[in-house]
């Protein structure tokens, strides 16, 4: 894919969730009220997540988050490291693709709108979206891409909505696990994802009657035994996570009892996507397990959630209960090898519309 001219010269929006501009309570406040008053990402009607939101939740958590923001806060450049790593991703990819590359956080800044006058500033009239969300979801896709529907009109695009399967994102991330492991004697390995209340999947159900419904539901999908079930696979946030995990452990070459795949990040007292990555580790340390790996495939880019949640407070947690070695697989980032994967990425699906 190289520059074009004229009235078809196409570029790429990198859009990815977003993040607060400091770790200040006051930033974080900011960010955390924009994130969980958006109704894809909490649910319940307006007069009631208005109150939960702004009157209980935010007021407590902008201090432990902004706590926690603290802790993996790049201090030498003043940056989140999602922001960083998204930065220095879009610079990659558009020296990789010889166009116009442009960074739009779906909440905080930089925004959508002002991502998408950069590619018009820079001629462009195309742009294909290019999620940092690698399984669709409505509480990250969806809402990144209707909120991007609701602020442009000024360039045409084509969304590029899941590469969950993809083979260049697939060997990307088996890649960045086996360098990251090759030289530890690892005992288990995990595959961990941002789980989602049931609730939501339930309802992304258009036949009511498969998700959580039917035993192993998402080992189905892959299986492809059921056409008519494709579009519940295809919306299917736990069965997309399903199709990474499956692809991953065939690429490098796991046996079933090598690995295990969990969710992490629930908040609030429903149930979540399970198994928990929390209670997963704990029962693997009491079993005798002393080495474990860790790797995030549904984030692409480091932050709170990989750097913090994982690499610190759950890394704590499985060492206290008797485990001994823990490694967490860096996220893709702005790695060789995801630069690549991402800009091929982007031409099969220029490919796959023209």
């Amino acid at each position: 894919m190289g520059e074009t001219s004229g009235v078809n010269k196409t570029g790429v929006l990198v859009v990815n969730l977003g993040t607060p501009k400091s770790y200040e309570p006051q930033d974080v406040g900011e960010f955390l009220k924009e994130f969980l008053m958006d109704p894809e990402v909490i649910t319940a009607p307006s007069f009631v997540r208005w109150p939960l939101v702004n009157l209980l939740i935010v007021p407590k958590r902008k201090y432990d988050s902004g706590a926690n923001y603290k802790k993996i806060w790049m201090h030498d450049i003043d940056k989140s490291p999602l922001l960083h790593h998204s930065e220095q991703f879009v610079d990659k990819l558009a020296k990789e693709l010889n166009v116009p590359v442009s960074l739009g956080m779906r909440y905080q800044q930089p925004s959508l709108q002002s991502a998408m006058q950069s590619l018009k500033d820079q001629g462009c009239n195309k742009a294909v979206v290019f999620p940092l969300f690698p399984q669709f979801s409505t509480a990250t896709t969806r809402t990144a891409f209707d909120k991007l529907d609701e602020v442009s009109s000024q360039i045409k695009y084509d969304y590029l909505c899941s590469y969950s399967s993809n083979s260049q994102y697939i060997e990307a991330q088996a890649d960045l696990i086996r360098s990251s492991t090759k030289d530890k004697n690892i005992e288990h390995h995990l595959l961990s994802f941002h789980g989602l209340p049931e609730s939501i999947l339930r309802k992304e159900d258009p036949s009511k009657a498969h998700c959580l419904k039917v035993p192993d539901c998402c080992a189905k999908s892959c299986a492809g035994k059921s056409e008519a079930l494709k579009p519940v696979f295809d919306s299917c946030y736990r069965a997309q996570c399903y199709d990474t995990a499956q692809a991953l452990s065939k690429a490098l070459g796991w046996s079933e009892d090598q690995w295990t795949m969990t969710f992490q990040s629930r908040l609030g007292p429903t149930k979540w996507t399970t198994p928990y990555t929390s209670e997963t580790l704990k029962k693997l340390a009491v079993s005798g397990v002393k080495s474990v790996s860790i790797a995030c495939p549904a984030f692409p880019t480091d932050c709170l959630e990989t750097l913090e949640e994982i690499g610190m407070g759950l890394k704590e947690e499985f060492l206290e209960s008797g485990g001994e070695e823990f490694t967490l697989v860096p996220c893709l980032n702005s790695e060789p090898v995801w630069i690549k994967s991402a800009a091929e990425i982007v031409r099969q699906r220029l490919a796959s519309t023209s």
